[in-house]
């Protein structure tokens, strides 16, 4: 429970999503789950943790699988590489099914999936929304997870 004054709490509510926004960008390498783990110890309120990490996350998904897609052809047609062609043929046949169950599960990798999503031949539509319901439920069990340690 936030006991500070309005401004200051909008102001933690707005570096939150930001902080959210930049660790998507940044990949593996600053997992969502480090920054939910910090709000959920400063007392920030479960609802607050889900809903505006998950705009956080997803903006910040959403600029990379619209990286990959402007880069897509580029990269597809001048890749004399075997793996970079088998990842793509891997991502249209089975990029939905990998978008859902990585973007559940809280192990750091779901902003890097957004990448992959993009080199296939997913529809910004359905990204979205796999993003969003995965996001609220990963954020959901980790914050739910902290709180009953912490209590």
């Amino acid at each position: 429970m936030f006991t500070g004054s309005i401004p200051v709490y909008i102001l933690n509510m707005a570096i939150y999503v930001l902080l959210q926004f930049l660790q998507s960008l940044a990949g593996p390498f600053f997992p969502s789950e480090i920054v939910a783990a910090s709000a959920t110890f400063r007392g920030m309120d479960l609802a607050s943790i889900v809903m505006l990490g998950t705009i956080g996350i997803t903006a910040g998904d959403w600029v990379n699988f619209t990286i990959a897609k402007r880069i897509r052809t580029t990269v597809l047609q001048r890749s004399k590489w075997r793996l970079v062609r088998r990842l793509e043929g891997w991502c249209r046949r089975r990029g939905i099914l990998v978008l859902i169950i990585i973007s559940v599960l809280p192990i750091g990798l779901s902003d890097m999936v957004s990448y992959f999503a993009g080199l296939g031949n997913l529809r910004a539509r359905v990204f979205i929304t796999l993003t969003l319901l995965g996001t609220v439920a990963r954020l959901l069990l980790v914050s739910l997870f902290l709180t009953f340690l912490i209590v």
